[in-house]
Order: C-alpha cells, then sequence, then structure tokens
C-alpha cells in the first residue's frame, strides 16, 4: 500500500496494485479498443477543459492558429514531410515545437497537427510539452485526449495484425515500440540498432534467414512494416524460450537471452525477483519503463 501511495504511477506503485489484485506484470485485457482514440466527444471535452483553464472563450481549439500556420517552420517543415524529405523536415518542425513549448495552447495544436501529418514523435513531445505548460505531470490525471497523444495508437496497421498473428497482446508491443523509438521509424541507437523497434543488424540477418524474407538488406530495418515484424518475431521468440516470463522476454530482447537465462535461473522464474536481480541497468529500467507505458496504455484502451 505505500508503494502505492508513494508514486501511483511510477512502477512499484503500478505492481503493487497488481499484486492486490492478484494479477502477474502485463495482465492481459478482455478486449483492446483503439478506437477510443479518435473519440470526438472526447477531444472537445479537453479543449473545452484547456479554454476554461486558459480562460478561453472559443472552445474548438483544435486546429492550427492563424500564427501557428503562418510561422516559417510549419510551413517549411510541414511541406518537406509531404514531399518525404523527413530529416529536413524534422528539423523545422522540433524548432517550431520548441519555439512554443511553454505555450500550452499552441503546443495541443501542434500535437494534433503532427499526429494528422504523421510525424508521431513530434505529437508526442508537443503533447508532453502542453501537459508541462498546465502543470499535468500525472498522465492518469490528465485528460483522457491528452493523453492519447502522447501514447496514441500509431502504427496501428502494422502492430494490430502481427501481434495477432503470434497471440502477442498489443499493447505490449505499442509499449516496447514507444521505450525503443518513441515511434521513429527512422533512428539508430549507438548499438546501431534500427527503426521502430530497435533491431541490430545481425539479429536482422537472423530473423530474415528464419522468415526466409527474400531480397532482404540491412536498410529494410528502417521501412517501418519490416521492423515491427521482424521485432515481434523476436519477441515471440524470446517468450518462447522463458515459458511466457513477459519480464524475462523483455529483458532477452534487450539484453540478450544469455544474460538472461541467468538471471532468470537466479531468480527462478520469479518475475519481481528478476527485475531486482538483473544486474546491468539498462535492462532493469527498460522493463520498469515498458511496464508504466502500458499501465497508461491500458488506462487508455482497456474496453
Amino acid at each position: 500500500m505505500k508503494a502505492i501511495d508513494t508514486d501511483e504511477s511510477g512502477y512499484y506503485g503500478i505492481r503493487a496494485k497488481q499484486m492486490l489484485n492478484g494479477n502477474l506484470p502485463f495482465h492481459p485485457v478482455p478486449n483492446v479498443n483503439f478506437t477510443l482514440a479518435s473519440n470526438l466527444e472526447s477531444q472537445k471535452k479537453t479543449e473545452g477543459w484547456i479554454a476554461q483553464n486558459l480562460g478561453i472563450q472559443n472552445k474548438n481549439l483544435g486546429g492550427l492558429s492563424n500564427k501557428l500556420m503562418a510561422d516559417e517552420y510549419w510551413i517549411r517543415g510541414s511541406t518537406l514531410w509531404r514531399l518525404g524529405q523527413f530529416e529536413d523536415a524534422r528539423e523545422e518542425l522540433d524548432s517550431l515545437r520548441n519555439k512554443y513549448k511553454s505555450d500550452a495552447l499552441a503546443s495541443y495544436q501542434l500535437a494534433i497537427a503532427y499526429k494528422d501529418l504523421g510525424y508521431y514523435y513530434g505529437a508526442i513531445w508537443a503533447a508532453r510539452y502542453c501537459m508541462d505548460a498546465l502543470g499535468l505531470y500525472n498522465n492518469i490525471e490528465a485528460p483522457k485526449f491528452i493523453t492519447q497523444l502522447r501514447y496514441g495508437p500509431y502504427y496501428l496497421d502494422l502492430i494490430h495484425p502481427i501481434s495477432k498473428q503470434y497471440g502477442i497482446d498489443p499493447l505490449i508491443v505499442a509499449s516496447l515500440i514507444r521505450q525503443e523509438s518513441l515511434y521513429q521509424g527512422e533512428v539508430t541507437s549507438s548499438a546501431y540498432a534500427q527503426g521502430l523497434m530497435q533491431v541490430i543488424p545481425p539479429t536482422g540477418d537472423y530473423i530474415a534467414r528464419q522468415l526466409r524474407w527474400h531480397n532482404y538488406q540491412t536498410a529494410d530495418l528502417y521501412r517501418p512494416h519490416i521492423n515491427v515484424a521482424f521485432g515481434v518475431y523476436y519477441l515471440d521468440e524470446q517468450l518462447g524460450i522463458f515459458n511466457g516470463n513477459k519480464y524475462a522476454a523483455l529483458s532477452a530482447y534487450n539484453a540478450g537471452p544469455g544474460n538472461t537465462s541467468i538471471w532468470n535461473k537466479l531468480a527462478k522464474n520469479d518475475y519481481d525477483l528478476l527485475v531486482e536481480i538483473i544486474r546491468l541497468d539498462e535492462p532493469q529500467e527498460y522493463i520498469r519503463r515498458i511496464a508504466q507505458h502500458y499501465s497508461v496504455y491500458h488506462h487508455l484502451y482497456a474496453d
């Protein structure tokens, strides 16, 4: 109970509530309804709430203001994005987002505009800036529509069918992608992991052979439909190796099955002991963060 009272939305608060209910981590929900993200009633309610808090009479706030529409960063960035010049577009769009980071209304409008444009990373950060400017620091307490902009079911057309194919909870896949890349399909890590699910080239080569993916090239990892297919395949493989233990599978996805086998043996397949016994900071924090993301996705989309 102390963990819940101290930090309800933190990892230990989330896990304490699960234990009180007799649930393992990532307890599946009967039905996931991603259409809740397109709820116009929720959007209107949120905009009414923002208008009230900012003392604005007009409650139809979703479209870009004339000022934002005329901003050179927006004009250049949105044009470059539509032309497929994504790297240059991101530079312009990020400059615009940072320019208005302390402006709650502008950040809200940019979050929607970036989402509609397909720049999900920018939408997530603009929504975060909106929350910060409004003094909101808890995803669960914030208006649901704003949190949905931060935790949108982005790339749903890829996530949903491949998750169903492997029998994996799509909320876990969404949580993993959010942690790995924050929905940046073109990102490369310092360890050369690539794409939405941060698949490293040797693992990509291995998966391509397993799936008999013809004419595969390492650059294909930047293609969302290939990256998600490969990432979910690899996650499913780890779930098989560790008998469905989701903490162990996530640890293996991040730090490799070799290390995880040692830790899981010491933990005797106990979820909670495993996360404490992991001897590297990165996979330990990785599991905790994904568990937190999952809790938010569960709050938003469990029907």
